[in-house]
């Protein structure tokens, strides 16, 4: 059976018929607000219809591939036996009985059955809800008609009048108003977004057709293919039954998609009715609430003077001992009647202030479907910056009030007085007693009354009085109350729209491209910047100023005044403060000092922008001296942080006699700092002046030109200050080699340049807002980051001159117990000839401490510029935000799908770099800071260290595929393909991993170790993932696998202790008396300083060699640092004293025998020793 798609001839000749319309946004700003929303309606309501037609189009294929599914001789879901409840118990029982299947083929089959019966639940959901679609097409066009006939009454039916009812009547319907006022605006806002859901949907069926169609097919193939093989009878009744069900879901799903898309295709012209309708019911119901209300107000008002009235006339007829109660029930008339007036008030003002909510809320519900609609397009931006900036003042207009709670807390003190006075009249009346009147009447004969009965009937009316008043300080308290609220909220939704707005305004364009058309606004821009009136107009309001504020505008005036003045005196001041930081002895004093008066020197030119800054604008009465004074305010800040740079940068003061900057990049930096403050605030002065131009065409020209030349001339400072030539690099490799500034020198230029010339493009495309956002932020970047490193600077000068104190003080110290040790010995010959040796106690290392406090200052300073920078950026997060929704892939499958953004993406990429930063410098500050200060062993440290850099690998990993959407739960097949490397060539390789692992754990082998492995002895540098770096004698690096060190012997010397025995052999010739020989080498051994006493030394004769009594001498060392060089001092001292003792160390001898054979005379023949005996 083919699926009913939704193209029935009417609503296709409709869709053709609604083609014809055009949609002009130009005209659609121009409209009431009430006209755009119906527009907007009703061109939405077009534009699905034509989505629908087009859509159907899309489905044809669908019809087809159906068609191809019911060719003769193909088994359909149809032929099958229908699935029930029955059938599917039926099965389950068969499981169950079935002795031939495991428990874990039984779990899977029942676990099957519960998929058929959801698909059971599935088909009768979806025939509901396409009888449900069915029923929406019933009788379109007699509702068409009806609604368009009620709307038409009730334009012409006037508001029921409500003159007839009482106050008490009002207060009483005045409720069931506001509930179906409720109701009615709920119902409206469901209304407004069922055009965009409609539309979604629209968008989605087709495919959900395509889908649903290919997955039928390729269940009624199942189907057809019968039995399989390896199968039971009752696996295959559950698997066909399973697929029956699944074929009948998606024959219905197929069913309710084409009756949906026929129902909306139906209503296409009833929806926009119904919103017209419940626009038009909303607004007669809040203006009829609103008449009842005012009604109400008006009734109490009126009620309040008669009783204020009632009350004064009583004054003169009540006797004289009653009139100070009369007199107090006037003054509670009297402020009944302006509370009255403060609640109603109150409560317009809560009125105003929910309506502006539900105007702010509705908008944002109508500007998400705008951009879910046609996208974000800069039409739309246009509309959004609008809406925005009026949002912002409604805001302003109804900021929360601070003083709120004093109000509250003021009428609520009333209110526990007027209780307590009402309980004190109720016990009065008590004691008194009732007389038979009518008290509540205007007209009562007092002078019938007796005293005690008029008192009894004053305070009736005054208790009266004061109920009606409590009663209106609750309420006006309530209502205060309420309007606090309602304004947080509105607060909320306006901050939400901002939010929603901000994050997709920064990417689109808030000016057209650029062209020559745009020039045509020059003129025009000249003209009114150039005004004489204007600057004379200016020019008066410096005077204003004085004439409005005198003592502000005098103090401000003396102020710039005395920085001119003080100018000359700083710059002196700062001279001799550098001389003085130049002395020997000087301290951080002059280092501050200069800072605080180059900061002084530096102000004067801002100090004047500020001052003339401040005249005009507290003397403007027109937008131009506003405009002027706030730019001079503007260019203060930018030329004072040049001008303070300029400042350190003179001869004789911060960085050349505190800091130790060269003069080659002094007088470079203020050379070109000149040019770049007065190049730049003259373009930042064109652009914020222009930016006020009432005309917008006019504001865009005079904003994009002067902002691109000032980008184009901050690229040009940037580039003579940070090109590869420039002398601060000189700078930095003089105080630090290693700088990663000068190692990343060709990338900072490269930003640096790049980044405000891409400014300058964006200004030139249009995108003018985001380029003033950019800007500014960058240029606060660079003034934060600036201002860090000059703080890091005077740190390091404090360093420095702390070093040299401490150090100085070491020397002294040191010398001052030297004098005192040789004035108690005596003399200096005294220690020398016992060979007792002064100890000197511990003093720090400075070179390392300095080394060490240096980079944690860095490190402070590194974080603190992160916190900077995030306070700085924080503006530009909604921004940000927006790439969350450019959706680049999904993950997952059914119901488990999730959406990796552009966003998460970016998020994954800093993580890395992050990981790979925090890898790199976090290890190294942990032992800085941390495990430097421990207890711990080197080798411990390191071990810890490189654990934690493999924890921060590994968390590192995981969120990655967190943001990706990785399912590392469903990467099974990825560990058996892990696993299979293992098997084959990674074997080797996570051998050595795990081995390297092992070594940090149970650390047989730690860094600093002394080992030896087969022929090679030296020092363990490194345990890295793979392998271990042992460094020889030699200075060379042997690399030797991780697996080696576990698996092979491995003489570590230095394993549980450091102590080590040297052996050496001592041969003596023969004849010499041993234990002469053994006193003598004790003596020597034993006198060397390195030799440990305990334990002893020990020397033996060990055998008699062919030459020599051959002794061994073996003595242990405290650690393995000096083993080469007392080798070398012990054998010196040892060939000294045998000489000494005139025993020599033989060499070998051999005797040879001669025997000559002949007839002759034997052969003379002589032998001399080298000494000639």
């Amino acid at each position: 059976m083919v699926p009913n798609l939704g193209l029935s001839e009417p609503s296709l000749g409709a869709v053709v018929i609604r083609i014809q319309f055009r949609y002009r946004l130009n005209s659609y700003a121009r409209e009431s607000l009430l006209t755009k929303f119906a527009m907007s309606l009703n061109t939405s309501l077009r534009l699905l219809a034509i989505v629908a037609f087009t859509n159907g189009l899309m489905a044809l294929p669908c019809v087809f591939a159906q068609s191809e599914l019911n060719k003769p001789g193909q088994t359909t879901a149809a032929e099958v036996t229908e699935v029930s409840a029955e059938s599917i118990a039926e099965i389950a029982d068969q499981i169950d009985l079935d002795t031939e299947l495991n428990d874990e083929l039984k779990a899977s089959l029942k676990q099957r059955l519960e998929r058929t019966k959801q698909s059971l639940l599935s088909v009768e959901k979806s025939k509901k809800e396409t009888a449900s679609f069915a029923e929406m097409t019933k009788g379109v066009g007699d509702e068409i008609k009806s609604l368009t006939q009620k709307i038409e009454r009730e334009k012409a039916s006037p508001i029921a009048s409500i003159d007839a009812l009482t106050a008490d009547q009002l207060a009483t319907q005045i409720p069931d108003a506001e509930l179906q006022l409720a109701k009615a605006t709920s119902e409206n806002q469901q209304l407004s977004t069922e055009p965009t859901r409609r539309q979604t949907r629209l968008s989605e069926i087709p495919a959900q057709l395509i889908e649903a169609t290919e997955e039928l097919a390729s269940t009624q193939k199942q189907l057809a293919e019968g039995k399989a093989g390896n199968e039971t009878a009752v696996e295959t009744k559950a698997r066909t039954l399973w697929l029956t069900a699944r074929a009948q879901e998606l024959k219905q799903v197929l069913e309710r998609l084409g009756q949906e898309r026929a129902a909306y295709a139906a209503t296409s012209e009833l929806l926009p009715l119904r919103q017209q309708l419940a626009n038009q019911s909303v607004t007669l119901l809040r203006k009829k609430v609103d008449a009842m209300k005012e009604r109400r107000t008006k009734l109490q008002r009126e009620q309040a003077a008669d009783t204020v009235r009632h009350t004064q006339d009583l004054v003169d007829l009540i006797p004289d001992a009653l009139k100070s109660l009369a007199a107090d029930n006037v003054e509670l008339a009297k402020r009944q009647r302006k509370l009255i007036s403060e609640s109603a008030k109150a409560t317009n003002n809560v009125s105003e202030i929910e309506n502006a909510k539900e105007e702010v809320e509705n908008e944002l519900a109508t500007s998400i479907s705008r951009v879910e609609t046609v996208g974000l397009t800069d039409a739309l931006g246009a509309i959004f910056r609008e809406r925005r900036d009026t949002f912002s003042n409604l805001g302003n207009q109804y900021q929360p009030d601070l003083s709120i709670g004093d109000k509250i807390a003021e009428y609520q003190t009333e209110s526990f007085r007027l209780e307590d006075a009402i309980r004190k009249v109720d016990l009065e009346l008590q004691e008194l007693e009732a007389p038979a009147i009518e008290w509540k009447s205007n007209s009562v004969d007092w002078k019938s009354l007796s005293p005690p009965e008029a008192r009894w009937v004053l305070l009736k009316k005054h208790r009266a009085l004061m109920s009606d008043t409590l009663e209106e300080l609750n309420s006006m308290i309530l209502s205060i109350g309420t309007g606090d609220t309602r304004r947080r909220e509105l607060a909320n939704a306006i901050e939400n729209y901002n939010d929603f707005v901000n994050r997709r305004l920064f990417w689109t364009r808030s000016a057209p491209v650029v062209s020559i058309d745009e020039l045509r606004q020059l003129p025009a821009a000249v003209s009114w910047s150039a005004n004489p009136a204007k600057w004379l107009s200016a020019a008066g309001a410096i005077g204003r100023s004085f004439r409005l504020r005198p003592a502000q505008s005098a103090l401000v005036v003396l102020l710039g005044l005395a920085l001119i003045v003080w100018r000359s005196r700083m710059r002196r001041f700062i001279a001799e403060q550098g001389v003085l930081a130049k002395h020997s002895h000087s301290t951080f004093h002059p280092t501050y000092r200069t800072l605080l008066a180059s900061i002084v020197a530096a102000a004067v030119w801002p100090g004047v922008l500020l001052v003339l800054g401040f005249l005009l604008s507290k003397g403007a009465d027109e937008p131009f001296s506003h405009i002027l004074g706030s730019t001079l305010k503007s260019i203060a800040i930018f030329v004072a942080s040049r001008e303070v740079l300029r400042e350190i940068c003179r001869d004789g003061g911060l960085a050349d006699a505190h800091l130790n900057w060269s003069a080659q990049l002094r007088s470079h930096l203020r050379f070109h700092l000149h040019w770049y403050t007065c190049l730049g605030a003259a373009c930042l002065f064109l652009m914020l002046m222009l930016m006020g131009h009432p005309d917008s065409n006019a504001r865009t020209l005079g904003f994009r030109w002067p902002a691109t030349m000032l980008f184009a001339i901050i690229a040009a400072f940037h580039h003579v200050i940070f090109n590869k030539k420039s002398p601060l690099y000189s700078d930095v490799v003089r105080g630090n080699p290693k700088s990663i500034v000068y190692r990343r020198r060709n990338i900072i230029w490269g930003v640096l340049v790049l980044l405000p010339l891409s400014f300058s493009v964006l200004a030139l495309v249009g995108y003018l807002d985001t380029v003033l956002k950019l800007g500014r932020l960058v240029q606060i970047t660079l003034l934060w980051l600036l201002f860090v490193l000059l703080i890091l600077a005077l740190v390091y000068r404090w360093i420095s001159i702390h070093r040299r104190d401490v150090a100085r003080r070491q020397a002294k110290e040191a010398r001052q117990r030297k004098l005192a040790a040789l004035a108690a010995e005596g003399s200096n010959e005294t220690g020398v000839t016992t060979g007792e040796t002064i100890d000197e106690p511990e003093v720090a290392d400075l070179p390392t401490l300095d080394q060490q406090t240096r980079q944690t200052a860095w490190v402070l300073a590194a974080f603190i510029a992160v916190m900077g920078l995030g306070v700085i950026w924080r503006d530009i997060m909604p921004a940000i935000e927006y790439f969350d929704e450019l959706t680049l892939w999904r993950v997952g499958t059914g119901d488990n799908i999730e959406f990796v953004s552009l966003l998460d993406l970016m998020m994954s990429i800093l993580v890395v770099l992050g990981l790979v930063f925090a890898a790199r410098n976090f290890i190294s500050l942990l032992e800085l800071v941390i495990l430097s200060r421990t207890s711990l062993d080197s080798g411990a440290r390191y071990a810890m260290s490189m654990l934690l850099r493999y924890a921060l690998f590994i968390i590192g990993a995981v969120v990655v595929f967190k943001l990706l959407s990785i399912p590392v739960q469903q990467l099974g097949w990825l560990l058996a393909a892990v696993s299979v490397g293992i098997g084959f060539g990674l074997q080797e390789i996570i051998a050595n991993f795990v081995c390297g692992i092992i070594l940090l754990l149970e650390r047989p082998v730690r860094v600093g170790d002394v080992v030896t492995i087969g022929d090679t002895t030296g020092s363990v540098t490194r345990i890295q993932m793979r392998a271990t770096t042992v460094t020889n004698w030699d200075r060379k690096e042997l690399l030797i696998p991780n697996k080696d060190l576990i698996t092979q012997n491995v003489l570590n010397w230095s394993l549980s202790n450091v102590i080590n025995r040297m052996t050496l052999t001592v041969g003596v010739q023969y004849g010499v008396d041993p234990d002469r020989v053994r006193d003598l080498l004790l003596e020597v051994v034993d006198g060397h300083p390195e030799v440990m006493k305990d334990p002893a030394p020990a020397i033996n004769l060990e055998s008699f060699g062919d030459s020599s009594l051959n002794f061994i001498v073996r003595f242990y060392l405290a650690n393995l640092n000096n083993r080469i060089a007392v080798t070398h001092e012990v054998n010196t001292s040892i060939a000294k004293a045998l000489a000494n003792a005139s025993i020599e160390i033989p060499f070998p001898q051999r005797d040879v025998n001669l025997t000559v054979l002949s007839d002759q005379e034997p052969i003379p023949f002589q032998a001399n020793r080298p000494d000639g005996n």
